[in-house]
């Protein structure tokens, strides 16, 4: 799936769901991006390099998005790679954060997060 999230990919979004003992602030940055899934609620599946942090979780009359699998839907992870700074303070990004970089706490239901780049430019205005 593509990196990018329009809002209507978020519009069934009813709950953000964080896995046991994970508190998002603590970060500097996490990702967030669209992932097809096989349940509109509960954990996703997570084949990506990384830890899963959490999810978003859809209402339980959300349709499904593709007509060729009518069992799949598009759900919003949160994510870190394994490159990320806080998982590895000497990796590429001590500088400049990915473009799925989101502030955690930007994060609310059906409502895209913010990069670091535009909550920076906000605080500067």
């Amino acid at each position: 799936m593509a990196v990018f999230i329009t809002d209507a990919d978020l519009e069934d979004e009813v709950a953000i769901e964080w896995m046991p003992g994970v508190d998002p602030t603590r970060y500097s940055y996490i990702r967030q991006r669209i992932e097809r899934t096989r349940r509109r609620q509960g954990k996703p599946e997570f084949h990506r390099d990384g830890t899963l942090l959490g999810w978003g979780n859809l209402r339980a009359a959300a349709d499904p998005r593709f007509p060729d699998s009518p069992h799949k839907w598009l759900r919003r992870v949160f994510y870190l790679n394994n490159n990320d700074l806080d998982a590895n303070p000497s990796g590429p990004y001590q500088v400049g954060t990915p473009t799925e970089a989101i502030v955690p706490g930007t994060v609310s239901i059906g409502v895209l997060g913010k990069h670091p780049d535009e909550v920076a430019a906000q605080g500067a205005a």
